[in-house]
């Protein structure tokens, strides 16, 4: 076996597609369509510390699951290449293909699950001197990355909405690393979870999605690193 072997140069567009046919929309092992599998058990994970869940019908909680796992994905994507591009491209990707499987009800759902990871950046900061310093540096740090991508838009002639869209969607999920690896994040999004299942959960019922949610980040994190994207 050689010393370095070379990953396989895919399209971000053709990744994702890959990536969203066989792990979330449509997984099928031996034959078999596992597209529900994974959902089923964490529902009872959940349902085994936490009888709350019950009150939620279970293609409900498939449904926010895979807004879920969706967010995570994209969050994953921006963490590990570091690219606005390419996480622009991911968004607008995503978009489509969501269109393309008549999930309006995703599209409807992710912003939420965004603006949670979004509001877990400030989570880092403790005390009103700390959040107002912060809530400043995350400010200019946007605008300064959305008037960079802008002007190389305008030098390439990119003139879409979509892509415009994607990089405002790109720049919710910027300067999260630190609340994270803090678990910071894992908070906000189960606590949105609940809110949009409309249940309020008891501690285990808290911590139970906290480790779904680190599981799904980390799978999408392996992938993303075993192809070299272009």
């Amino acid at each position: 076996m050689p010393l370095f072997t070379r990953k396989p140069a895919v399209t971000v567009e053709d990744f994702c597609r890959e990536f969203y046919d066989r792990s979330i929309f449509h997984p099928v092992i031996s034959g078999a369509d596992l597209t529900n599998s994974m959902w089923d058990v964490m529902y009872d994970e959940v349902l085994k510390v936490d009888p709350s869940i019950e009150q939620v019908d279970r293609a409900a909680f498939y449904a926010e699951m895979t807004a879920l796992r969706l967010e995570l994905f994209s969050l994953a994507f921006l963490h590990n290449l570091r690219s606005d591009d390419f996480s622009v491209r991911q968004v607008m990707f995503t978009d489509k293909y969501l269109v393309e499987e008549g999930r309006a009800d995703l599209e409807a759902a992710l912003p939420e699950y965004t603006n949670a990871v979004s509001e877990s950046a400030m989570d880092t900061a403790t005390g009103e001197k700390a959040r107002r310093g912060r809530a400043a540096f995350l400010n200019a740090y946007h605008v300064g990355v959305y008037k960079k991508l802008a002007e190389r838009a305008e030098k390439a002639g990119i003139r879409d909405k979509a892509y415009f869209q994607g990089v405002a969607t790109t720049l919710n999920r910027y300067d999260t690393n630190g609340a994270w690896r803090q678990t910071l994040t894992h908070r906000r999004l189960a606590f949105t979870l609940a809110k949009r299942l409309g249940i309020e959960p008891n501690e285990q019922g808290w911590l139970r999605p906290q480790t779904f949610i680190d599981g799904m980040y980390e799978g999408a994190s392996g992938a993303i690193s075993r192809v070299r994207l272009v």
